[in-house]
């Protein structure tokens, strides 16, 4: 270095910019072209991940569906009163603690999955209702929170 003093320093780079202007536009796109190739690097390395992350969730939605339409079609594919849009049927604990059975199994495809078996193996405990059936019932069998009922 030539000058130990920053001061001194600055004002020499200062100077040096201003006498060689077209070296410092070279060093520049040197610089960012530099910078653009790692970071073009560091994406092409990384951005494979959460693409197969994205793709993994689709697969494990599309399961989910699946597995949620076989319910449903098990369970009669209809609600009692007549109802039929899958989007709009729910399955149901016939004696509710529905939601404590979800948090245990952790998942969506694990806890449809765990349904499914046991509807095959003969279980009574699930129903199809539609969304409406559905409140009505648990308002009816007090499952819902203290802020709903009248």
């Amino acid at each position: 270095m030539p000058y130990k003093d920053p001061e001194k320093r600055k004002e020499c780079t200062k100077r040096w910019k201003q006498e060689h202007p077209q070296r410092v536009k070279e060093l520049n796109e040197k610089s960012r072209k530099k910078c653009r190739e790692h970071v073009l690097s560091y994406r092409r390395k990384y951005s494979k991940r959460p693409l197969c992350k994205r793709k993994q969730a689709l697969s494990m939605r599309r399961r989910s569906y699946e597995r949620r339409m076989q319910i449903i079609a098990l369970l009669g594919g209809k609600c009692k009163c007549g109802f039929s849009d899958p989007r709009a049927l729910q399955i149901d604990h016939v004696n509710g603690h529905g939601n404590k059975e979800k948090r245990e199994a952790g998942s969506t495809i694990t806890y449809y999955n765990r349904i499914l078996k046991r509807i095959k193996e003969g279980s009574k405990d699930y129903q199809v209702l539609c969304a409406n059936c559905n409140w009505i019932k648990r308002h009816e069998m007090r499952e819902v929170a203290w802020k709903y009922e009248q």
